[in-house]
């Protein structure tokens, strides 16, 4: 089992289990965001101010920004960023709710 790794992505503490071969599962641990950059990730989108834009201009400003999360904590592991982007999701949704 590997140990928890210091930088903003490494393996991680928790191995998840992936199928090795029919029937038979081996614990895995790969490179991923950690949780304490995720926290970070999350709490940048926390403070996205949405409602002084237009649809147009948040796309042009927050698409550039999630690519970029996507390219460098996304290399290894991209399935780790899924609940980072639902929660974009969710936010961008509820903003759209509103405004429209």
């Amino acid at each position: 089992m590997s140990t928890p790794i210091s930088r903003s992505w490494g393996s991680r503490s928790e191995p998840a289990e992936r199928e090795a071969e029919p029937g038979s599962t081996s614990p895995h641990s790969g490179p991923a965001i950690s949780k304490h950059a995720l926290s970070k990730v999350s709490a940048q989108v926390r403070r996205w101010r949405l409602h002084v834009h237009t649809l147009a201009e948040l796309a042009r400003r927050i698409n550039p920004i999630v690519r970029g999360w996507m390219q460098y904590y996304g290399a290894f592991n991209r399935t780790a960023l899924y609940p980072l982007l639902r929660r974009i999701n969710a936010y961008l949704v509820r903003w759209l709710r509103r405004k429209y």
